[in-house]
């Protein structure tokens, strides 16, 4: 998750979603990200992925993660009724990077999501909390060429698409 937060802070320092927030605090961030940018796409990073799960389970999460579920499948557009004003997104994307101990993985979530839901959104690479501790995997050094290479990939100088694009991670 480190690796790949470093090589996106060399594409894009603004795609990063802050990782506690109410649905409109979202919205706001989309839609300060279109008046700014033009770019409607956002990074959520979660070193902890339960973190977000259990956000979840709190009552105003609830349409926090039905506006999640709509922006990981790239709606045309988006509008929706705020306090204040009325936002109205062109193909707002989500993409969401955590990690986590499957052990905790399989309780966290309700069946729905793992039945078609939220979780079938996601791409899980399994590991066990052995296998994720400091002290056995250690910290490996990575040379600034490989932050660089990959930052060049999603910059588009190697032929591919460039930032910004529906990246699923």
């Amino acid at each position: 998750i480190d690796f790949a937060t470093a090589v996106l802070n060399k594409v894009d320092t603004d795609f990063r979603a802050p990782t506690e927030l109410t649905p409109e605090g979202m919205l706001d961030f989309y839609g300060s990200r279109q008046n700014k940018m033009q770019d409607t796409s956002a990074l959520l990073i979660y070193s902890e992925f339960s973190s977000l799960l259990m956000q979840f389970k709190r009552q105003y999460a609830q349409m926090l993660r039905n506006v999640m579920l709509e922006f990981y499948d790239v709606p045309p557009e988006y509008k929706r009724q705020l306090k204040k004003s009325i936002i109205s997104l062109a193909q707002p994307r989500l993409s969401i990077l955590g990690g986590i101990a499957t052990e905790l993985l399989a309780d966290m979530g309700p069946t729905e999501d793992w039945l078609g839901g939220f979780f079938s959104r996601c791409v899980f690479i399994p590991s066990d909390r052995t296998a994720l501790s400091t002290e056995k995997r250690g910290n490996p050094i990575v040379p600034e060429s490989d932050y660089e290479m990959c930052a060049n990939l999603l910059n588009g100088t190697h032929g591919v698409p460039s930032w910004p694009c529906s990246l699923k991670f």
